[in-house]
C-alpha cells in the first residue's frame, strides 16, 4: 500500500501511513525536493538509504529515501528541512520482508549538467523474489517526467519532478534499469535504484 502526497512552499511533508500497516512491515518512505538548500532533519527512527547531501553542487533535485521495520504502534513520520521549498513523498509498506536485512542492494548516480534521459542503475540482486524500486528527482517538476518502462514495471506515479517505479525479480542475479525521461531537456536529477529482501527467497 502506499500513500501520495504534494506540497508547495513548505518546510516539513508529513507521511501517511496506511490503517492496515503491522508489526514487521518494511515503510519505505521516498521524499523529492526541489533543491539542494537548508539543513534536514530525518524522520525519528528510520534509518536514510541515501545520503541527503549527495548533491553538493548545481540547482538540487533532492532524492531521500527512508526506511524503517514497523513495530506494533506507528506514528506518521515527519521530515522537515531549515529551506522552504516544493517537497512531493510516497510511503509505500511491504509485507513479508527480511527484517534483518531488507535492503537486499541499492545503487544510485546523479548529474548536475542539463540532461533529458536518466538511466537508472543496474543492480545485482542477491536474493530471488527481490522487490526492486526505481526512484528519479529533478530539477523542473512543472515540466513533468515521463516513464520510459521496461517490461515488468509498474508506475507508483509521478509529480513535482518525482517518479517510483517498482519490479519484481524473480531469479538473483544482475537486473538493468529502465531509462527515465523528463519532457524537458535542462533537468539536473538525482536517481536511485533499491531492492527489497523478501523473507523468504521467491515470495516477493
Amino acid at each position: 500500500e502506499y500513500r501520495e502526497n504534494i506540497t508547495d512552499d513548505v518546510s516539513s511533508i508529513t507521511g501517511v501511513l496506511p490503517t492496515a500497516t503491522a508489526a514487521n512491515d518494511l515503510i519505505l518512505w521516498f521524499i523529492w525536493k526541489d533543491t539542494n538548500s537548508g539543513t534536514e532533519t530525518g524522520p525519528t527512527g528510520y534509518t536514510s538509504v541515501r545520503d541527503p547531501t549527495y548533491n553538493t553542487s548545481g540547482t538540487g533535485a533532492n532524492l531521500h529515501i527512508y526506511y524503517k521495520i514497523a513495530g506494533v504502534s506507528e506514528s506518521d513520520p515527519v521530515y522537515s528541512n531549515t529551506d522552504t521549498d516544493s517537497l512531493c513523498q510516497y510511503l509505500v509498506v511491504i509485507r513479508g520482508v527480511d527484517t534483518t536485512t531488507p535492503i537486499d542492494v541499492e545503487a544510485g548516480g546523479q548529474v548536475n549538467g542539463s540532461q533529458q534521459d536518466f538511466p537508472m542503475e543496474n543492480v545485482t540482486t542477491v536474493t530471488d523474489g527481490a522487490m526492486l524500486f526505481y526512484a528519479l528527482a529533478i530539477t523542473d517538476g512543472n515540466t513533468g517526467i515521463l516513464p520510459t518502462y521496461n517490461a515488468g514495471h509498474i508506475a507508483l506515479g509521478s509529480s513535482l519532478g518525482g517518479v517510483a517505479m517498482w519490479r519484481t525479480v524473480d531469479a538473483a542475479g544482475s537486473v538493468s534499469g529502465p531509462t527515465l525521461r523528463s519532457s524537458d531537456a535542462t533537468d539536473e536529477g538525482q536517481w536511485h535504484s533499491i531492492a527489497i529482501r523478501p523473507a523468504t527467497a521467491g515470495n516477493a
